[in-house]
């Protein structure tokens, strides 16, 4: 997986050139950042509150603990989006440099509540110690990232290759 998430990056790279190689770098810091206020720790403790209800057999407990979770992770992702766009114009302007527009971290910002619950069921599959889920999920999400990717280049960089697949631009 790594390797192939490598080579996307390779093919990244040659695709946009330098300079927006390094837009994008300084976009994905921020929005790094802003994915560690939405997901905040909610993995863990969710995997540590349902090993512990299902060691005590508590199954009903498991549910309620499970929706108060969700819950939670949900309004983090809402503040985490809500927090990037009301400040997007000033991080755009402070730390981007206004190298490109603040309407870019509106469309990332909209993912961080999916995200934040996404890593809710993640720990919720790791305490059932079910992490075959995780894994196919991850590779399902890389996958459909690098072709979303390729189509998006595709049809707004014609010039270029169309869909060109990461692992073949190795040479």
């Amino acid at each position: 997986m790594r390797f192939v998430a490598f080579s996307f990056n390779i093919y990244i790279s040659k695709k946009v050139g330098a300079e927006a190689l390094g837009a994008f770098s300084l976009i994905m810091s921020v929005y790094m950042f802003f994915i560690t206020i939405a997901t905040s720790g909610i993995n863990i403790a969710v995997t540590r509150i349902i090993v512990e209800k299902t060691a005590f057999l508590e199954h009903t407990d498991t549910r309620f603990a499970m929706r108060k979770c969700f819950i939670y992770s949900l309004v983090f992702g809402i503040f985490a989006c809500l927090l990037l766009c009301a400040f997007s114009k000033s991080i755009t302007n402070f730390f981007v440099k206004n190298q490109v527009s603040y309407y870019v971290f509106y469309f990332i910002g909209i993912s961080l509540p999916f995200i934040s619950m996404s890593s809710c069921l993640n720990g919720y599959f790791s305490a059932l110690r079910k992490n075959g889920k995780n894994a196919i999920s991850r590779v399902f999400e890389q996958t459909l990232k690098m072709i979303a990717t390729s189509l998006f280049f595709s049809l707004f960089m014609p010039s270029r290759c169309l869909l060109c697949l990461p692992i073949f631009s190795i040479r």
